[in-house]
């Protein structure tokens, strides 16, 4: 394809997409400053099989996203739920 700018290529006939809304652009600020982490490097990390890291994915037990057909995992939502998954200390022994 030849070398165009993204707007020239917007108005040869690609229908503009709307703009983020003020309270969704944090959020996609966020993610694109997050290191984006492989099923595989999860896994390593977790120390689980890749297998179990995609089925926790699909699952919704792990937060992730698909780009075709591999799993990429936002690093910060990892430790998130790592976090919230560890048992709270008890006040009351």
């Amino acid at each position: 394809m030849p070398n165009i700018q993204l707007n020239q290529f917007v108005s040869k006939g690609m229908k503009r997409m709307n703009p983020l809304s003020e309270d969704q652009k944090p959020q996609t600020r966020q993610l694109l400053t997050d290191n984006i982490l492989t099923a595989r490097e999860v896994a390593a990390y977790l120390r689980l099989t890749v297998t179990t890291v995609c089925n926790l994915a699909a699952s919704g037990e792990l937060p992730g996203f698909k780009i075709g057909k591999s799993w990429r995992f936002a690093e910060s939502e990892v430790l998130k739920r790592i976090a919230a998954a560890k048992p709270k200390a008890n006040p009351n022994p």
